[in-house]
């Protein structure tokens, strides 16, 4: 077999394996639709909204407010309280929000807004463990890690972090590739998800060249990139 030949091989055979984009992929969201967004003015599901009521409906054991700025998360064997901390305003004090239930996972969402960072906690419907989470979180297909994106006010890129499934922090990045010159992020990613294989995939453009994937991948010395970036 010539190099030519076999280098072909290898590079059609990692387009394959990025490729295999899971179909189902088990998430959890504080994003909200475009009529909520119209309404409100936020691209987030908002406090004491009629969205963030009808995602209550989701929560096996409950979730309400008992008023406007205390959430109640029930769990299967008991209940989380959440309180907003005063000015209760966006970009000020903590606010809290019901996102949703996954029974796949066995996940509530609630995210958080802490003045201007936008992140967000997952809790453990069976066990009523609290662990790290964001505004959106997406598992892995065996369940044993999932990613999370957190947004800061004024930052054009989101952070991604990567945990196991008991919410040890694995790897934090930008959402996006660092520069050569180490002082920016650029490409942004277009899109972050997992495929069949377990690996976490990133798709980006770069203009005149074309869109490009991104394998985050563990080196020997246990630290965390992304490498092969192969044109699709």
């Amino acid at each position: 077999m010539t190099k030519t030949k076999f280098l072909f091989i290898v590079i059609f055979g990692l387009l394959a394996v990025a490729d295999r984009r899971v179909h189902a992929q088990v998430t959890l969201q504080c994003e909200s639709p475009d009529l909520e967004q119209k309404d409100s003015g936020s691209v987030f599901v908002t406090p004491a909204s009629a969205l963030e009521t009808a995602r209550m409906l989701q929560a096996p054991h409950g979730a309400s407010r008992a008023g406007k700025h205390i959430l109640l998360v029930h769990w299967a064997n008991g209940i989380h309280t959440y309180k907003d901390k005063p000015p209760y305003e966006q970009l000020a004090g903590v606010l809290w929000t019901y996102c949703g239930y996954n029974p796949a996972v066995g996940f509530h969402l609630i995210r958080k807004e802490d003045v201007d960072l936008f992140t967000g906690i997952l809790l453990n419907e069976s066990t009523g463990a609290l662990l790290p989470g964001g505004y959106s979180v997406s598992f892995s297909p065996d369940r044993q890690s999932y990613i999370s994106w957190d947004q800061e006010n004024g930052m054009d890129e989101g952070i991604i972090k990567l945990y196991s499934i008991h919410g040890t922090l694995l790897w934090k990045g930008f959402s996006g590739l660092i520069s050569q010159d180490g002082k920016s992020v650029y490409p942004d990613f277009d899109s972050v998800y997992w495929n069949n294989a377990g690996k976490l995939i990133a798709e980006y453009q770069i203009p005149d060249k074309g869109k490009f994937i991104a394998i985050l991948t563990q080196t020997k010395n246990s630290h965390w990139r992304w490498v092969s970036r192969i044109s699709k």
